[in-house]
């Protein structure tokens, strides 16, 4: 997994390599949920940018978590660049009453109603295919229990802006990857730092699965990196080229809304280091990396 937090005066990448995805498939479908009319007008009202949904409220951190056998809370961790939380989906399979099935989730009582805003629950039954409904399910699964970790209890739902970025309540920054049935998500606030000499802007997480087949390395990094593959005790090759891949995804969704613009994976070079920490070198084309520094990587 890695994470990476930037500053105007940049900072940070962290990665785990067991799990990184990132899309999700388009509206084009809906499920009907009883009571709320046609999909279209259901999801007409609950996607206009004044709804306000009232009757829902997040859990707090003294409420009660519904125990069930459809997901559980992986991993807690306060990292430098904000608190990490991870979520797992356990699939007990499309008839269990819990399950995430457009079906069950149709009965006001299913127990995603009481995790997650009206909005999202909405967005997510939306998605024509399974892996795109879990996987926007368990990421703002795992955005929601930081959240609540940190004592936020945001009423307005998390959605994705017009880059595919989750829209966290003001004062945050927020960052959510998922693969296949895990989801972890990264909140941190906007405060500057300690000395009031740095300020948060961005922060991002990737994580990828190493049980993959694919060759990307010559996709995804430079001949350079290519060429030092094979020097990190530990590691595989083919975990190292993943490695470097969540490494430069993660530190791409940092820098965007600051850029704003597509950075492409030949005008960044990572380089991992057997303790954990890792190099960065731009070479974004109209030089616009000339605006970060102090840059630091760890994973």
């Amino acid at each position: 997994m890695v994470v990476a937090a930037l500053r105007m005066r940049l900072s940070m990448a962290f990665t785990a390599r067991r799990i990184s995805g990132r899309c999700i498939a388009p509206v084009t479908s809906f499920a009907t949920t009883p009571g709320r009319g046609t999909p279209e007008k259901y999801l007409e009202t609950l996607f206009r940018p004044d709804s306000i949904i009232s009757s829902w409220a997040p859990l707090t951190n003294d409420a009660v978590i519904l125990p069930n056998d459809c997901w559980k809370h992986v991993f807690d961790i306060e990292l430098p660049e904000g608190r990490c939380v991870g979520v797992e989906l356990m699939h007990p399979g499309p008839d269990h009453p819990d399950s995430l099935s457009p079906e069950n989730i149709a009965r006001s009582s299913h127990w995603i109603h009481a995790m997650l805003h009206p909005q999202e629950v909405a967005f997510g039954v939306s998605q024509p295919k399974e892996h795109a409904r879990d996987s926007f399910f368990v990421g703002r699964l795992a955005m929601r229990e930081a959240l609540r970790l940190e004592q936020n209890s945001a009423h307005a739902s998390i959605l994705k802006d017009q880059h595919g970025r989750p829209i966290v309540p003001r004062g945050y920054l927020g960052s959510i990857s998922h693969k296949r049935n895990v989801g972890v998500a990264l909140v941190t606030t906007t405060s500057t730092t300690s000395d009031e000499s740095e300020t948060v802007e961005g922060v991002g997480i990737d994580i990828e699965q190493t049980l993959t087949k694919r060759d990307i390395a010559k996709k995804v990094l430079t001949p350079t990196e290519i060429s030092e593959l094979g020097k990190v005790e530990g590691v595989t090759i083919e975990e190292e080229v993943l490695l470097r891949f969540s490494m430069k995804e993660s530190l791409y969704k940092a820098m965007h809304p600051i850029l704003c613009q597509y950075v492409g994976f030949q005008e960044a070079e990572v380089t991992p280091y057997p303790d954990g920490t890792a190099s960065v070198e731009w070479n974004i084309e109209n030089g616009r990396h000339d605006m970060f520094q102090d840059v630091s990587v760890h994973w």
